[in-house]
């Protein structure tokens, strides 16, 4: 469980996050949706710990963050930034071992390391590549092998029930609409193994057919939680957004979305958001 309270962010003169607080729990995952500038990157800096909130306060299963122990917390809870650089010449496989770091000379980790990157491998269609240098692969490949490093941080054998955190700020970046469709399967399918997934994503599109709940923030306010048909309202995309939205049912797949361009890019309440966050 993730519980956050009232938090605030200032950074110089300027607040990216104000009051913001919710209560999020293991077993689903979560969609993150906002503007450009909306304080997303920013909420997820401060729920992997890498950045310490002005006022209020997170805490993981009922423990403040900031008690944690780094090992510890690292052991259970993966956090992918928007941006993950790597300058050394590391090979694929190499890089998604650094997912297991944390858990040293644990008693089994000289057979649960393997395993686990073994498993993330083959879960992003890794294992041709393992031996390629990850500084010549392209940029949707080292997307991948990213998003393979974090899933083998979180990895659990078989019949272990403990919680685990995914933290990823826009994890389909770069990848083409396969791997995206993937990627997002992978995510609820991981949720349902008793892991709390909070993910800041693009496409409500995607978010609708994938996620269990949504949040939304709006310049560094959450404006909106809860489940897909509340937060993807066209009304409030119109709000926030600055765009049009169409509202789609289909009896097959639920909800879809139709946006079309709205107003003057320059103004309106998606500018907004930007300025203020």
């Amino acid at each position: 469980m993730i519980e956050v309270r009232e938090i605030s962010f200032t950074a110089g003169t300027r607040t990216l996050l104000n009051g913001v607080g919710f209560r999020l729990e293991p077993g689903r995952f979560y969609g993150l949706l906002g503007p450009n500038g909306a304080g997303k990157s920013t909420l997820l800096r401060l729920l992997s710990g890498e950045l310490k909130p002005s006022t209020g306060s997170i805490c993981f299963n009922d423990r403040e963050l900031s008690n944690w122990p780094l090992r510890e917390l690292a052991q259970i809870r993966g956090a992918l930034p928007q941006r993950a650089e790597l300058s050394f010449e590391y090979t694929v496989e190499e890089v998604v071992a650094l997912g297991r770091s944390p858990f040293g000379e644990a008693e089994d980790e000289s057979v649960k390391g393997p395993l686990a990157i073994e498993s993330a491998l083959q879960a992003f269609e890794l294992e041709s590549l393992r031996n390629r240098s990850y500084l010549k692969l392209s940029g949707g490949e080292q997307q991948r092998v990213q998003l393979a490093r974090v899933f083998a941080q979180v990895w659990r054998a078989p019949g272990d029930t403990s919680t685990r955190f995914l933290l990823l700020d826009e994890p389909a970046t770069g990848l083409d609409l396969s791997h995206q469709q993937s990627l997002l399967q992978l995510l609820r399918e991981t949720a349902r193994q008793n892991t709390l997934v909070l993910a800041a994503l693009h496409d409500p599109n995607q978010v609708a057919a994938h996620a269990d709940e949504l949040l939304m923030l709006c310049g560094g306010k959450l404006v909106a939680q809860g489940s897909v048909e509340t937060v993807l309202d066209a009304a409030l995309l119109e709000q926030f957004f600055c765009v049009k939205a169409e509202t789609l049912r289909d009896a097959k797949n639920g909800k879809s979305f139709r946006f079309h361009a709205h107003g003057d890019s320059d103004s309106g309440p998606a500018k907004a958001c930007a300025d203020d966050a």
